[in-house]
């Protein structure tokens, strides 16, 4: 009966599994309208672009404060002449943002306004207001769209629109449009304005806020992976290291951030008496590629597996870790948000138990990976 019951288990659990995965690949975009619910974590400056009233060309490159990359377009007008850097108040603009914030402007144009990103987004979002009604009081409604692309910048995912006010009021009550996906897979929009000519239809946006990537990387600590890896290029921005991470990184087990007592305690073979950056070295040198543990957490080793005893010492466990548990092939330390993160078919509901069930009964036999290093990588400040 009891492993009747526990191949039920098994195949409600996988069964389940399934579900959720298909329910999480066939999640949408999801239309936000306040800057708020967003939550972003970037921002395109429209400051960049010089001085209220200068010209910008389409196809003018733009690059966030995190150091994404993109560029701005529009098609309806002279490539020369497709944009103004306006500013709300005297530089320009008189509607409704807020005063004195910094302005993209179609010029007079239809547009629509493109925004092409250079690596995909998980959401987008800024103000917006029509020209017509702008200098006006009480002001003029219009609709304002949102079509938003996929990765390949050609597959449409939604498109919304929102209704709004222009008028002159300076009080920042322009309406809000934006995007939020599960994924990132967000690699365009555009923002146009349904008018019958082409005044009405030009529009301005305000800065256009990003969730560039996941809340897990929201406490990414650039400066510490740099300083823990510095073969890389010490320039680099924060998305720069986040993406060289995720796609080299992890995979040759770089150390996010580096400790010395953590490394040391975890390896109890290498002296005692080393420095930083003898320690340093030898884990880049050699230490990675010997799979070692850059540290030890006794109680989260412990809560893996529950069939040890749960008051075990630091010692007792790491004893257990070191002359039985690596040959047992137990690991040290596993991180549901990395895992769930490096496999967006996984849902993203599951908690660590969740998660390690599904690395253990299924994920390392289907030749999928754990993060076993920092987990500082994946919290949120």
């Amino acid at each position: 009966m009891k492993n009747s019951a526990r191949a039920y288990s098994i195949l409600f659990v996988l069964v389940a599994w399934v579900f959720f995965s298909l329910s999480f690949a066939s999640a949408t975009p999801t239309k936000i309208i306040s800057r708020d619910s967003l939550a972003a974590n970037d921002l395109i400056d429209w400051s960049q672009l010089g001085v209220a009233v200068n010209f910008v060309q389409s196809g003018t490159f733009v690059t966030s404060n995190l150091g994404l990359t993109g560029s701005i377009w529009n098609f309806s007008t002279s490539v020369e002449h497709a944009f103004r850097r306006v500013d709300q108040g005297y530089g320009g603009w008189r509607g409704n943002f807020e005063d004195g914030a910094p302005l993209l402007f179609t010029n007079y144009s239809s547009g629509p306004l493109v925004i092409d990103f250079d690596t995909p987004v998980f959401g987008a979002g800024a103000q917006i207001q029509s020209h017509v009604g702008v200098s006006t009081s009480p002001g003029t409604p219009f609709t304002a769209y949102l079509k938003v692309y996929g990765a390949n910048d050609t597959t449409v995912l939604a498109t919304y629109s929102e209704e709004g006010i222009s008028n002159n009021s300076a009080d920042n009550s322009a309406i809000f449009l934006g995007v939020y996906d599960t994924v990132a897979e967000i690699g365009k929009i555009e923002y146009f304005i349904n008018q019958k000519s082409s005044l009405e239809q030009s529009l301005s946006i305000n800065n256009l806020s990003l969730t560039y990537d996941s809340n897990q990387y929201r406490g990414f600590d650039h400066q510490a992976y740099l300083a823990a890896n510095p073969d890389l290029p010490q320039s680099w921005s924060k998305a720069d290291c986040i993406n060289h991470y995720k796609n080299f990184g992890f995979w040759e087990k770089r150390a996010v951030c580096f400790n010395l007592e953590e490394y040391l305690n975890a390896n109890p073979d290498l002296p005692k008496n080393w420095s930083h950056a003898e320690a340093l070295n030898h884990y880049n040198a050699f230490g990675r590629n010997e799979n070692r543990l850059l540290a030890f957490d006794a109680q989260e080793y412990l809560s893996l597996y529950p069939d040890l005893p749960q008051d075990w010492s630091y010692e007792q466990a790491f004893s257990h870790y070191l002359y039985f548990g690596k040959q047992e092939g137990r690991i040290a330390s596993f991180d549901e948000a990395a895992y769930l993160e490096l496999y967006p078919d996984l849902p993203r509901s599951w908690d660590q138990a969740d998660a390690f069930y599904h690395y253990l009964y299924y994920g390392k036999y289907e030749g999928r990976v754990y993060d076993p290093y920092d987990e500082s990588v994946f919290q949120s400040n």
